[in-house]
């Protein structure tokens, strides 16, 4: 999400990339996709660590919305 934030024009494709490698990680359950916390120990919807985190992400990187700034442990920039 970052890198969509601000990374410099011409990176679309390395971004792209990035949200493709999601999918190594997608865990598919019931009838969605969950992602592993931390330490691949179980699913988890966190927003720090999980499913929410990445929704999160993608929305910010496709619609360019979203202040990861209030909602991220560490400061940005």
């Amino acid at each position: 999400a970052i890198l969509g934030l601000l990374g410099e024009p011409g990176q679309e494709d390395q971004v792209l990339g990035s949200i493709r490698r999601f999918s190594w990680h997608a865990v598919p359950k019931d009838s969605g996709l969950y992602f592993p916390g931390t330490g691949l120990m179980r699913l988890s919807a966190d927003l720090a660590t999980g499913s929410a985190g990445v929704l999160l992400a993608l929305h910010t990187v496709f619609e360019g919305k979203g202040d990861l700034g209030e909602l991220l442990p560490v400061g940005i920039g």
